[in-house]
């Protein structure tokens, strides 16, 4: 039995309405808001690394080198609050510092997948005037901590994208506007 409380074309207008409310939402509100975010998150990370980067800079102009031996190799698990977490393999090491035994934690150099071995020797660089300040001599060794500029520019290159279809949007209803007002007739 047919609704015949509505005419034909206002049924299914409510869910017209919703869908088109959500897309201008989205289209308009969010891609820009999430677009700036993205950007703005892309620079900072860029920034931090670079941060990092002189730090270990620093470092390695000061480091006095020695050997040391992996003793153990904490496993730690970190909980995000709604992402599944993430693993860090943590080598920790002992050598001498000048002239004394010292265990450093390796945390800068965590990597898992059998980068380190229980009993494998290292070269790390430790700072002679703050011992608990070293990194692995070698740049390249599986598990020195590798720049996220993959990640840095992902986010760079999405961010840019919502950004341009949200801002592409407010032009095209900008300038749709001022059509409709030129063709409008004079009174």
């Amino acid at each position: 039995m047919p609704d015949r409380r509505r005419p034909a074309e206002g049924r299914g207008g409510t869910w017209k309405t919703i869908a088109a409310g959500a897309g201008f939402l989205a289209v308009f509100i969010l891609a820009p808001l999430f677009g700036g975010v993205f950007v703005l998150g892309a620079i900072a990370g860029f920034i931090a690394d670079g941060y990092r980067a002189h730090q270990d800079d620093e470092l390695r102009a000061v480091a006095t080198s020695t050997t040391a031996i992996i003793d153990t190799i904490d496993v730690r698990h970190f909980t995000e609050n709604f992402g599944p977490g993430r693993t860090e393999c943590v080598p920790q090491v002992s050598g001498t510092a000048n002239g004394e035994p010292h265990t450093w934690d390796m945390v800068d150099d965590a990597a898992c997948g059998g980068a380190y071995e229980v009993g494998q020797r290292l070269q790390v660089l430790y700072d002679p005037s703050d011992v608990d300040r070293a990194v692995l001599a070698d740049r390249d060794a599986g598990g020195v901590r590798a720049r996220s500029t993959g990640v840095h520019v992902q986010l760079l290159v999405v961010g840019v994208g919502f950004a341009a279809v949200g801002t592409g949007c407010w032009l095209w209803v900008g300038r749709s506007d001022r059509g409709r007002r030129g063709r409008q007739p004079s009174s």
